[in-house]
Parts: C-alpha cells; sequence; structure tokens
C-alpha cells in the first residue's frame, strides 16, 4: 500500500525547519523557512523513537503537540481470524474458473460464520495531547523565520513585535526521554514573557470511532455518545498532569490508557492556574519539561508517578539539550552527503525551492536537504517502534490509513537504510514489533490457510491478525509479507556478523516462513509449483505474483 499520506507530507514539510542560530540563517545541515505553519501537519518535528513533538501555528496561537509511538486508539472492533483452512482446495478451483474478484464474494460468505462482518481498519495512531501557547503580539509580527537542525534535533522558532524580539526552542530527548520547550525574549533588551499554556479537552473532544460501514459526523448525537477516552486533567502552580483511560481497553495491546505531564518552570514573573491552563506574566523565561507514559492498569493519581520523575530532571534547557544533541547527533553524523552545495547549504529553504520551480533543477544544496532531511525524520521516529505510516508524529485522531504499520511496502521502505547508513541499533524496535506479532501472524497462517508457519498482514497497530479484507481490497490473498519483513533479520547478520542473533531469531524466523509454503504451494494443473490465491501489493490479484515468487 505505498501510498503519500501524512508521515510523507510531514517529511517534506521538515524540509523548512532547523535550530535558529544568529545570523538568521538556515543550518547547512537543517533547514528554514519565514512562512508560518498553519495547520498541523505542516508542522516541524522533533522526536526520540519514543515520544514526538510538532510545533505550528503563529505567534498569538502556537501549538505543540505530543505523541507516543504506542499510543493507538482501541476502537472496540473485535479481530477475528475465520477458519476456512479446510475451504482452500475449494476457493483455488474458484479462482481457476471464475477469477480472484469473484472467488473473494465466495470466501467473504464463508468467513460469516466465525465473526467477519467485513473489512475492519486498524486501530489508529492518535495524540497524546495538544499544548496550546496563547500571547498577545504588540504591534505587527515581523522577521518571522522557523528553523530545524537535522543535526541536533531541536526546532526554534523567532520574531519581533513592537517589544523586542521572541524565541521559542524546542527537542525531544533521547537520553531522558522528555519533550523540552523554553519560551523567552530574546536581545539585549529581551522582552518579558506573557503566555497561557493551555491543554484543550481531550475525552471532552468527541474523540470518534470509525469502521468502514460507520462514520460519524462530528455534530452528530451519536459521536458525542461515543467518546473513547475519558480524560482527567489536574493543573497547580507548577505543572499540569492528564490522565486519560480508553473506553475499550485491549488485553491483547496491553494498556487500558495513558498519563501525561508537564512540569512547568517560570524564571522571574508570576504564574496563575486557571481553568485547563497556567497564566504566565512577566516572565524572563518560560520552560515546559513533558512525558507521555502508556498505562497497563490506570488509577486515581496515577501521573503522580511521572510527575516525579520530571521533577528529578534539571530545570536548565542548555543542560538537557547538550546530552541530547551529542546522542543524536552522532547518529545523524555517521553519513554525511557532499552533492557540491556548500555555498548555498545556509540558504533558507524557500529561497532553494523557489529556484528549483523557476529553473526547473534542483539545486545541489537542496538535494543535500533533503537526502538529510529523509533520514532526520526516520532517525527521529525509530526507536522503541519503528515508524509507523506517520513516523512518530500525528496531530488528527483519524489519520490516513489508520497512521499503521503498513506491511506490504511502507514499513519496509521507512527502515530499509539503516545498515547502510551504519545506524543498526535503531532497527531495534523494529526486530520487537515483528517478533511480538508473531502469534498473531500463526494465526493468520492457520485460519486462512490451514497451514503451519506464519502469515504477516497487510496493515497491523494493537494486533497483527489479518481482518482487513474483502473483495474491495484483497488483504488476504497476500502472503509474502513475513519473508519481506525478515530480509532485514538476514541483512542484520551481513552487516555485523553477529552469530548469536543468526541463531537465536533470524534462523527461527525463516523456519517459521518456511514451514508456510511447505503447505501453501501446491502442484497445479502442469505439475508446477502455483502460488494461489496471489497479490501483488499496489497491482492486483492473480495467480504467481513476481512479488510472491521473488519473496519465497
Amino acid at each position: 500500500m505505498s501510498k503519500f499520506i501524512p508521515a510523507q507530507l510531514l517529511l517534506c514539510c521538515s524540509l523548512v525547519g532547523a535550530a535558529f542560530a544568529a545570523p538568521l540563517q538556515s543550518p547547512e545541515r537543517g533547514a528554514a523557512s519565514t512562512e508560518m505553519a498553519r495547520q498541523w501537519d505542516r508542522g516541524f518535528l522533533s522526536g526520540n523513537g519514543t515520544q514526538g513533538a510538532i510545533y505550528y501555528g503563529a505567534p498569538g496561537r502556537e501549538l505543540v503537540t505530543l505523541n507516543h509511538a504506542l499510543l493507538f486508539l482501541p476502537l472496540g472492533n473485535k479481530a477475528v481470524v475465520p477458519q476456512l483452512g479446510d475451504k482452500l482446495p475449494e476457493l483455488r478451483r474458484r479462482i481457476g474458473e471464475q477469477g480472484h474478484d469473484k472467488a473473494m464474494l465466495w470466501w467473504m460468505e464463508q468467513a460469516k460464520p466465525f465473526g467477519y462482518t467485513g473489512l475492519l481498519n486498524t486501530d489508529p495512531f492518535h495524540p497524546g495531547l495538544e499544548l496550546e501557547l496563547l500571547t498577545q503580539p504588540v504591534g505587527s509580527v515581523r522577521d518571522y523565520l522557523r528553523t530545524e537542525d537535522f543535526a541536533t534535533g531541536e526546532v526554534s522558532v523567532r520574531w519581533s513585535d513592537d517589544r523586542g524580539e521572541f524565541q521559542r526552542q524546542l527537542f525531544v530527548s533521547r537520553p531522558d526521554n522528555v519533550v523540552v520547550l523554553r519560551l523567552r525574549g530574546e536581545g539585549p533588551k529581551a522582552p518579558l514573557v506573557d503566555a497561557d499554556l493551555r491543554i484543550p479537552g481531550v475525552g471532552d473532544a468527541r474523540v470518534r470511532a470509525y469502521t468502514q460501514d460507520h462514520q460519524l459526523d462530528a455534530a452528530s448525537p451519536e459521536a458525542a455518545a461515543n467518546v473513547l477516552i475519558q480524560s482527567q486533567l489536574c493543573v497547580d502552580a507548577d505543572g499540569l498532569r492528564l490522565e486519560n483511560a480508553y473506553k475499550y481497553p485491549s488485553p491483547e495491546y496491553g494498556h487500558d490508557g495513558y498519563d501525561a505531564a508537564l512540569r512547568v518552570i517560570v524564571r522571574g514573573g508570576s504564574v496563575k492556574p486557571g481553568e485547563r491552563l497556567l497564566s504566565v506574566r512577566g516572565a524572563e523565561e518560560i520552560l515546559v519539561i513533558a512525558r507521555i507514559e502508556p498505562r497497563r492498569k490506570l488509577a486515581p493519581g496515577s501521573s503522580q508517578e511521572l510527575r516525579r520523575q520530571l521533577d528529578a530532571l534539571p530545570g536548565d534547557y542548555a543542560a538537557l539539550l547538550a546530552p541530547h544533541a551529542r546522542v543524536h547527533g552522532d547518529l545523524f553524523s555517521r553519513v554525511t552527503v557532499d552533492f557540491g552545495g556548500a555555498k548555498e547549504r545556509t540558504q533558507t529553504t524557500d529561497a532553494l525551492l523557489a529556484r528549483s520551480v523557476a529553473t526547473k533543477e534542483i539545486p545541489p544544496a537542496l538535494l543535500e536537504k533533503i537526502y538529510d532531511g529523509s533520514r532526520y525524520v526516520i532517525l527521529s521516529a525509530s526507536g522503541i517502534r519503528p515508524p509507523n505510516l506517520q513516523g512518530i508524529w500525528t496531530g488528527t485522531w483519524q489519520p490516513a490509513w489508520s497512521g499503521d504499520y503498513t506491511t506490504n511496502t511502507n514499513l519496509q521502505l521507512a527502515i530499509a537504510h539503516h545498515f547502510s547508513c551504519g545506524t543498526p541499533e535503531l532497527l531495534d524496535g523494529y526486530f520487537k514489533l515483528i517478533e511480538q506479532s508473531l502469534p498473531d501472524w500463526r494465526l493468520n497462517a492457520k485460519g486462512l490457510f490451514g497451514a503451519r508457519g506464519v502469515v504477516a498482514p497487510t496493515r497491523q497497530s494493537t494486533h497483527a491478525k489479518n481482518i482487513h479484507w474483502s473483495n474491495r481490497f484483497h488483504g488476504s490473498y497476500w502472503t509474502p509479507g513475513a519473508g519481506w519483513l525478515a530480509h532485514w533479520f538476514q541483512e542484520h547478520f551481513a552487516y555485523t556478523g553477529d552469530r548469536r542473533f543468526l541463531a537465536e531469531r533470524t534462523v527461527p524466523l525463516l523456519k517459521e516462513i518456511a514451514l508456510f509454503y511447505e503447505d501453501f504451494l501446491y502442484a497445479g494443473p502442469d505439475g508446477r509449483l502455483l502460488f494461489r490465491p496471489s497479490k501483488s501489493a499496489e497491482n492486483g490479484s492473480n495467480d504467481n505474483s513476481t512479488q510472491d515468487i521473488m519473496v519465497a
């Protein structure tokens, strides 16, 4: 299901950001823009493979959306793999006589007695919380610049109004696993900061379930009655805490909900708690340290422990940034490209893009930034899990294709470069995701084909059962996923020489894949082995797809 969706859109948008440093220009390994991001999918990104943050908005109302790699919203759908193995010979006969399309209609009917209700979407990736930064610019906003430094993972924004210069800086720390945000005035006569830090409602935002057969309008009574997260917010003089419970906790997924905590440190000025916000007036600096934590068993006050962990960290932006910049910088600097763009690397991305449009050519400096920005996004989204369709970022509760792990092209392409770019440790979350999926992959092989071994679904998030298929999308015909995904297990030995990984993790996986092929492949009328059913991702269903043969 290769597709251009917000994950790729975010990747392109990351080319208009980088950490600010005087003079106002793009860092050599980064990007910059003088245009404000009016919506989340135009925002700047930072991430550490666990937490993600999106900065967007404009002076007056800026927004920071916080994400966590494990936050997929349980919709309450029953994931059932129908037991159709004994019907495989008849399915194959019908495919031979009627074709894959008509045979699928028959197979759907056979699945209904086992609880099959039609194609179901995966549980969607969702935002953790949204933090609004509400201010009142004086006079016109001018000299606006937002930047993103690929080498440090730091996002910065600077502008001026009639009071002077203001700056925002943000990064997501790898060593401390926190989102860090700083607001302050700049220059010799730095103005004081007035801001309301507000968290809009989560549960009262009418989070809606959606399935293929039931779309809910935001204003409908059904939507109001179907809130899927119950949220409790606590505001005190130096922070905010959220405890969020899922309406449909998933025993397989293991999360009943999640906590979020924000520690707010104000230097100078005054702080006043309000309705869902902290009002800060006359501050020299505002520092926010935040973290999201999924919980298996939510209990009243569960966010207090999370807040205690934040209190143990140094309340100093530079002290938190330095260790993160070293770790992130080491990962980023393992590969460097030079296409001859040195003289133009500090130009804004706006200028480089405009020149590309005018000349119909890609300036070397822009090509370098495309390469660096692509690596930056994947590095920032690789950690406890591999990147999903949107990396590790979303600002919507209904992301395209659920923002899931789409395994019939997208996941593979996202992680393909980690070995050749010298970052094999960032595949640990990928390996764990595959291994955690194996029990469901075995159910797919046994249920759909009566076979031993494993079959990966085309899409998965909170589980890996193959429930996304029907006559509109032949997902149950697609069988080469496990073999394709296992390619990087094989590559691990080729690049690292780790024989223990090969023996304990790669070979057992390959044996299960081979078991499936032993049971699934059969001799056709001409005596040759036949792949039937067979589907090629993005192309269609027919016998003996090239993808099937190459992977097997």
